[in-house]
């Protein structure tokens, strides 16, 4: 995946915008979708979209809302789900394992703070 260079964070690390990172998440669905990747499951498979996950939470889209699994439906629906599809679909069921994963990881590094 090429990372356009907006700007750079404190730690000297390339940014992703919003913009980026919705049109790499929609590639690797896309990627998924027509078999050239594995499964959503696969540890491999879900590092490319765990990536794209901590660059909006790194960067305040998620903090923002912009980018939360809810925000995402909306977003990635309308840009990648033809507005005609049947509920009971593979790209629509992607979809939907994606945002559960993307939401889980949030909960996850909201919360990674306060264990014991």
């Amino acid at each position: 995946m090429e990372i356009g260079i907006m700007g750079r964070d404190e730690r000297g690390e390339a940014m992703m915008t919003k913009e980026q990172i919705i049109t790499g998440i929609i590639d690797c669905l896309d990627h998924q979708l027509h078999g050239g990747m594995g499964h959503m499951q696969d540890k491999y498979y879900k590092g490319e979209f765990f990536h794209l996950f901590t660059e909006a939470y790194n960067h305040g889209f998620i903090a923002d809302k912009s980018l939360t699994g809810s925000s995402l439906w909306d977003i990635i629906g309308e840009r990648w789900i033809p507005p005609d599809m049947e509920k009971e679909t593979a790209q629509i069921k992607l979809l939907y394992d994606l945002l559960n994963c993307w939401h889980e990881w949030q909960y996850a590094w909201d919360h990674c703070h306060k264990k014991k």
